[in-house]
């Protein structure tokens, strides 16, 4: 029996633009961070999306009593501020009607 292998060489960065197991051919990753009251990161969830715009959705579908920053490899792309205020005793205060995008330029 003969067997032919073909070998592709693909730099380690463009790998999750190439394969999600979640996802297929073509989506890309994204990272979005979970912040607490002090903007320092307490969780990330990993997004396999089709495009920005996709990524931008499921990242707000994420905030509520926490923001959300949306990252792509090392860029920034935006910031969603969470729709609860925090009082000073640590506890929640007043539900806005949602949350607040600040785009990266």
């Amino acid at each position: 029996m003969n067997f032919r292998i073909q070998i592709s060489v693909v730099p380690l960065h463009q790998w999750s633009n190439l394969f999600s197991p979640l996802g297929g051919v073509g989506m890309a990753h994204y990272g979005a961070y979970l912040l607490d009251q002090h903007h320092h990161v307490i969780s990330v969830a990993n997004l396999q999306c089709a495009d920005e715009q996709e990524a931008r959705e499921r990242a707000q579908q994420l905030v509520d009593v926490n923001g959300i920053e949306l990252w792509q490899l090392d860029d920034r792309i935006a910031v969603f501020e969470a729709a609860i205020t925090r009082t000073s005793h640590g506890g929640t205060g007043k539900r806005s009607a949602g949350a607040t995008a600040y785009n990266e330029a």
